[in-house]
């Protein structure tokens, strides 16, 4: 991945005192699973102006052999509206000095790929990764999980935390192109997006019983899945590890947490990881508390009136959800009361044939990618995962939970029970956060020993808080 990401996003000139033109080198490939090895995606040129003041100038020119990040910086060799012969005219023209003969570039397994989990791994969990760009050495690992349960890993990479964004301004239902993030957490961490529980986004099985799941299972499968992603790729095994996710994955994070911790750390299972703790954004922790507690918040944004929020809270005596049938007073109270985004471009790009082939997705185990999947075959198992946020506490592990305060689905207030309801020492009183001086949200801390829980709301903001919200408040 390093290699097609330095192409894609660090290629863009910086100059300094020196006149330099900074451009980061393209990285070998490097071996990792047999069904990732790399293959030639690309070809690229280098020119170094060999006197005077430019002397340290050097231009990197790389084609994309599949134009599937469109954008200023990389040039797709099928791109018919400026072709790339067009610019190599330009730059011949400057008769500069040929510094790296033109030579095929490569983007190795760590773009993206599939890691087997289960006995014989039947399982086949697709996952994106994307290094940091500030150190990836040093840098902490996240290992994102979407919600859903269902939702793809990329739906996290596009709309949310990732280094790159759908440019609506251009997509006119052809192959959507990209523009950088500028906010993305790519900046100081390196990410693995996975597709989980099998049967989400490009993940799949070889049996039908492979594709049974239920938050048990997908929690187990997830750690399973880190530790041999970790054997794969062993320089990452150092670096601080944080478990990251939203919505439904903030009922999966703690339990993965938790495999980690017990699992690996303390019963003595190889890899050791670096567990550092999770981070929860508008997470799920209870899903009958979660979702009662979205009357009184909407009673409390002013989006239903007194009159209708006092029926609805004396009739129903604050039981919201399952309500008893026979309450007639309560089911017309809440019969009183009533709830999305255009994911259209994901649908496009992860469907185009071009994007598939360049990803390796294998032939034959999708037949149509959905952002979400709702028709997998997934149970709810574990009704609560309080008992797991109380044990990663007692543990000494950080937390930072984070939500927006507009955000309906698990509303704030549901996620500042459970985080009360633990009995932690106030670090930090409630006070506003900040960014470029004004109010982005309001947060509060906690300390258990040396570990602090930390909560953040994010201003005007509902379920995807996405990327404007710092990881630097963790870590």
């Amino acid at each position: 991945m390093r290699a097609f990401y330095d192409v894609l996003v660090n290629t863009q000139s910086t100059t300094d005192r020196n006149a330099e033109v900074r451009t980061t080198a393209l990285e070998k490939p490097r071996r990792l699973e047999p069904e990732s090895r790399s293959e030639a995606t690309a070809f690229e040129r280098r020119w170094r102006c060999p006197v005077g003041p430019c002397r340290r100038l050097q231009i990197a020119f790389p084609t994309v052999t599949y134009p599937i990040f469109g954008g200023p910086m990389i040039y797709g060799d099928h791109d018919l509206r400026i072709p790339y012969m067009s610019t190599l005219k330009w730059i011949h023209a400057l008769n500069l000095t040929v510094d790296d003969e033109w030579r095929a570039w490569t983007v190795d397994g760590q773009v993206a790929g599939y890691i087997g989990v289960g006995e014989k791994d039947e399982v086949q969990l697709f996952y994106y990764f994307i290094e940091s760009e500030s150190d990836p050495q040093k840098d902490p690992l996240l290992l994102w999980l979407t919600g859903g349960p269902g939702c793809s890993g990329f739906s996290g990479l596009a709309y949310e935390i990732g280094p790159l964004a759908f440019d609506y301004a251009t997509f006119d239902g052809s192959l959507p192109s990209f523009t950088i993030n500028p906010y993305s957490w790519a900046k100081i961490a390196n990410i693995i997006f996975i597709d989980s529980p099998v049967g989400t986004g490009f993940s799949y099985a070889t049996t039908s019983q492979g594709y049974t799941s239920n938050d048990t299972k997908s929690a187990k499968q997830n750690y399973a899945f880190l530790r041999k992603w970790l054997l794969n790729h062993p320089t990452f095994l150092k670096n601080r590890l944080y478990v990251v996710a939203d919505s439904y994955g903030g009922k999966i994070a703690p339990m993965v947490a938790l495999e980690i911790a017990e699992g690996g750390n303390e019963a003595g299972l190889q890899p050791r990881m670096s567990l550092q703790g999770y981070v929860v954004g508008n997470p799920l922790t209870d899903e009958k508390k979660d979702n009662n507690e979205r009357i009184p918040y909407a009673h409390r944004m002013a989006l239903i009136s007194d009159e209708y929020y006092e029926l609805a809270k004396s009739s129903c005596r604050g039981h919201y959800v399952s309500p008893d049938p026979n309450n007639v007073q309560c089911l017309y109270a809440l019969q009183l009361i009533r709830e999305d985004h255009n994911y259209a471009t994901s649908y496009v790009w992860a469907n185009d044939e071009t994007v598939q082939e360049a990803l390796h997705i294998r032939k034959g185990t999708k037949q149509q990618w959905k952002r979400c999947n709702y028709s997998i075959s997934y149970e709810k198992d574990v009704e609560s995962v309080f008992k797991y946020h109380q044990l990663l506490s007692e543990k000494g592990y950080q937390v930072l939970a984070y939500s927006g305060d507009h955000d309906m689905r698990i509303p704030y207030m549901s996620t500042l029970k459970w985080i009360h309801a633990l009995n932690l020492t106030l670090d930090d009183e409630w006070r506003p956060w900040t960014v470029d001086g004004q109010v982005a949200g309001y947060t509060e801390r906690y300390k258990n020993n040396e570990a602090y829980l930390t909560f953040a709301t994010v201003k005007a903001r509902a379920s995807l808080i996405d990327s404007a919200f710092s990881m630097n408040i963790v870590i």
